[in-house]
């Protein structure tokens, strides 16, 4: 039997120890979202915080019914803290699964995250809203709690997370700074992009 290439006719190669000789591409998926303009960034800029407690940064809900929200990366950058105890201290970032309410999912200000693909009308199918006050989360399910050695100013470029978001499925992201802060500006963004629900649609999860 003679194997060939349906569009060029070419036959199939085969080596001297009868081994067929295969050229494959391979894209990832972020380079597939970007040619088709669904990879985004968010940026929550200059948020003053005045307290020590934890309040909520920023709220992703993905409302894209064919497509799942991959969030890959987030961004943060500390400004220095007043009133804060010292070197010694500890900062948290935590992140939240499908979070039930708070102030922050109720009257945060909404963001409009920008298309990676430079000249893409695309926007992204997703309600995003961040922090310009002391706003809070409730509810959900924390993925993770990270603690922060604390040296301001400083920054964390890229803060990888891995987490994905089916249709309707949200997150938030919340801080809290160190024992006694009085002021304090952070700064967080967040990288994104979409992958078709019926991509691995052989898949059982």
């Amino acid at each position: 039997m003679l194997i060939r290439d349906p569009i060029t006719e070419t036959a199939q190669r085969v080596n001297q120890r009868n081994q067929a000789l295969i050229q494959s591409v391979t894209r990832s998926d972020f380079y597939e979202a970007l040619r088709r303009g669904d990879a985004f960034d968010v940026e929550l800029n200059d948020v003053a915080i005045t307290s020590a407690a934890e309040i909520g940064l920023l709220y992703i809900l993905n409302t894209n019914t064919k497509s799942d929200l991959y969030i890959y990366a987030l961004y943060l950058s500390v400004g220095t803290s007043t009133g804060g105890l010292g070197v010694a201290n500890f900062v948290n970032l935590a992140l939240y699964i499908n979070p039930t309410g708070g102030t922050l999912i109720s009257g945060g200000t909404a963001l409009t995250p920008t298309n990676r693909r430079a000249g893409s009308g695309k926007t992204a199918q997703a309600t995003v809203k961040g922090n310009t006050g002391v706003l809070t989360v409730t509810g959900g399910t924390r993925l993770f709690k990270h603690e922060l050695v604390r040296s301001f100013p400083f920054n964390i470029s890229p803060f990888i997370v891995d987490v994905l978001l089916g249709p309707n499925q949200s997150m938030a992201v919340t801080y809290t700074p160190e024992t006694g802060n009085t002021s304090q500006v952070v700064n967080l963004g967040a990288a994104f992009y979409y992958v078709p629900t019926d991509q691995f649609s052989d898949e059982n999860v």
